[in-house]
């Protein structure tokens, strides 16, 4: 290779390496929302939303108002998937993968808008291994999407608030409204650009007459939203639970139902603790400091710090039970706002302790350490140490399409599972109240299949039958993820129904 050659593909790397950067994060986002997207069955929360989006697409909002807390948005899009793309669960969940990966690439470009490239670069290859926005970026249900649109709201306002032309108001209202379709979560995210306003003109780093064009473009989002708030009867027999330290600390990053322990010597600990401690950095930045990148580490917060508090405060009054899937729309923003505050403070000391080096090129080695470090942290990502095993209604269905006689009965707390994996089951299976469903059916059936999701035990979601079955003590055929199946029969023993399996 000659020394021009050379020199002339150097120069073209170096014209295009954000591009090639990127591509290649973005390559990777993928390939880790694509590993294993079948691997797991639909569960419940997800036979729920595909049993709502298999109706007439101008029905599926009504079914999505059954659901607590539901926008229709990610509904409608699973409606024609379903119908115009394909129905296995790979196809179902791309949706959440492509918006996986887009969350990915508006994190870098916000980044790299309201601070720089290197910025952009961390927070987006973060965001690609970040074990939570992985797992919830496979799944059919309105967390992954919620996830980009509070980026894109955010980036909107950010956009508006720079710019301040009708244009780019419109465009935040706009984005606004969509997002608020597609979870409930947006509108804390639109309530908290506006206090972010309210703080920056009282601390006077913005005039109050920016107030004017968000309260419009607010307002008209509110207005077009309204219908649905409005038609939506939020009714939930939950119980709320304080969640302690440690789920508080882990819940941006790990999926709902991880037995994740808050200790120094687990390796999430270690993640987690960079970035809020970096988050924490940037705060203080913001308020020992006045300049336009400190003011946008204010906006991050704000809206992270307040939106997360605002998350628990309405589980608390609702009530419902807190999950850590719920903080996930806030995760990307998280992610960013601790980016930003590393590499401030990297820079700080990079100034004072090496103010020969060139600020960028210290960022960047920064950066790539800090990648480093969190890939060795958080190499468990495509695993089971971050991965919440679903309940395996699909090998639970095929089991008994197997092994059910046409003259049983199947019992199930949530029967939605038959509409997907059992139709051919449709009519043997019924929903299950309380114990007297059991006790009525094995009066009518020789064989009575009960299907329990082993959260009965913790939550107590029928405690008779929980008591009953701990009690009567009915022939457990075989263990799934997730589930428990029983065999009863209050003719035959035991012994005969166990001596029935073996022939079958």
């Amino acid at each position: 290779m000659t020394t021009e050659t050379r020199d002339t593909r150097l120069a073209w790397l170096r014209r295009h390496h954000e591009v090639i950067l990127l591509g290649i994060i973005l390559l990777a986002a993928l390939a880790l929302r694509l590993y294993g997207l079948e691997r797991s069955s639909l569960w419940l929360d997800e036979l729920m939303q595909v049993q709502a989006a298999r109706r007439p697409w101008w029905a599926v909002p009504k079914a999505a108002l059954g659901h607590d807390g539901s926008a229709p948005l990610d509904y409608l899009i699973t409606h024609f998937v379903y119908y115009h793309i394909g129905r296995s669960e790979g196809i179902l969940r791309l949706p959440a993968v492509l918006w996986g990966v887009l969350s990915v690439a508006t994190v870098y470009f916000l980044g790299k808008r309201m601070f720089d490239k290197t910025t952009g670069f961390l927070a987006a290859a973060l965001l690609t291994i970040l074990p939570s926005h992985i797992y919830y970026s496979q799944e059919v249900r309105p967390y992954s999407l919620p996830a980009l649109m509070v980026l894109l709201a955010t980036f909107a306002f950010y956009h508006a608030v720079s710019r301040n032309t009708r244009g780019a108001w419109a465009l935040y209202g706009i984005t606004l409204v969509i997002g608020m379709y597609s979870h409930y979560y947006v509108a804390i995210v639109g309530i908290l650009h506006g206090a972010y306003l309210v703080l920056m003109a009282l601390a006077k780093r913005l005039p109050w007459n920016r107030l004017l064009p968000y309260v419009v473009a607010a307002c008209a989002a509110g207005l077009l939203f309204l219908p649905w708030p409005l038609s939506d009867t939020i009714t939930t027999s939950q119980t709320f639970r304080m969640p302690g330290v440690g789920t508080l600390f882990s819940a941006p990053f790990v999926s709902t139902g991880v037995n994740y322990k808050f200790t120094l010597l687990h390796p999430l600990t270690w993640f987690a603790g960079f970035v809020w401690l970096s988050a924490l950095a940037g705060v203080v930045l913001v308020i020992t400091g006045g300049s336009a990148a400190r003011n946008n580490i204010g906006l991050l917060a704000v809206v992270v710090l307040f939106g997360l508090t605002a998350v628990v405060t309405l589980d608390y009054t609702a009530p419902y039970f807190f999950s850590t899937r719920q903080f996930l729309p806030f995760a990307p923003l998280l992610i960013l706002l601790g980016s930003a505050g590393a590499l401030a403070i990297v820079r700080a000391v990079s100034r004072r302790l090496a103010p020969h080096l060139p600020g960028d090129a210290v960022a960047a080695a920064a950066a790539v350490v800090l990648v480093l470090f969190a890939a060795g942290t958080l190499s468990g990502a495509l695993s089971d140490i971050y991965r919440y095993k679903k309940e395996d209604w699909g090998t639970a269905s095929r089991y008994l399409i197997q092994y059910a006689h046409q003259n049983d009965v199947i019992i199930a707390r949530h029967p939605y599972f038959k509409y997907y994996y059992a139709p051919e089951l449709a009519n043997q299976i019924i929903a299950l109240t309380d114990v007297g469903t059991i006790q009525t059916q094995a009066n009518k059936h020789a064989r009575v299949w009960i299907l329990a999701e082993t959260v009965w035990r913790r939550y107590g979601y029928v405690p008779d039958v929980v008591a009953w079955i701990e009690a009567t003590k009915p022939l457990e055929v075989k263990r799934f993820s997730g589930l428990r199946l029983y065999l009863y029969s209050a003719t035959l023993t035991p012994q005969q129904l166990e001596a029935t399996l073996k022939q079958w």
